[in-house]
């Protein structure tokens, strides 16, 4: 899945390899705030392209989810927001509505 998405976005390398990092947080937790932003601007390209047609999408979605999980544990989110992005529901629409719910929490 990892290999699959550089193909698809090899302008995104940094991004697509720490969303399948084992522990992303200690890399998460050096970054600035500025660099979280740019990451999840990042990500954002990843999610909403069309990789529905992708033979990895459920990989993909699970380690993003998972993904998802580590950033709410280091910014400032609601425990609403992180219990919600901590269960796994292997669809897309979920991804993308957890992604945007997790962004406008950022952003306030």
């Amino acid at each position: 899945a990892k290999d699959a998405m550089l193909k698809t976005h090899p302008n995104l390398t940094s991004t697509i390899k720490l969303i399948f990092e084992p522990n992303p947080r200690p890399s998460l937790t050096r970054m600035s705030s500025d660099d979280i932003c740019t990451l999840m601007f990042d990500s954002r390209k990843i999610l909403f392209s069309d990789i529905r047609s992708s033979n990895h999408l459920q990989v993909f979605l699970f380690a993003f989810q998972r993904f998802l999980c580590t950033v709410c544990e280091i910014v400032a989110v609601t425990k609403e927001l992180r219990d919600a992005v901590s269960r796994f529901t292997g669809r897309l629409e979920d991804t993308q509505r957890l992604y945007i719910e997790l962004w406008t929490s950022l952003l306030n």
